[in-house]
């Protein structure tokens, strides 16, 4: 099981590897999630 701190380094790795289209395809994600 991961600890909180270690599933934070690991969200932080993958958003590292991320190109910037798939970030903007992912925030554009996360303003529709909360619009709702």
């Amino acid at each position: 099981m991961l600890t909180d701190n270690e599933i934070v380094a690991v969200l932080a790795y993958i958003d590292s590897t991320w190109t910037d289209r798939i970030r903007g395809v992912q925030a554009e994600r996360s303003r529709m999630e909360t619009a709702e």
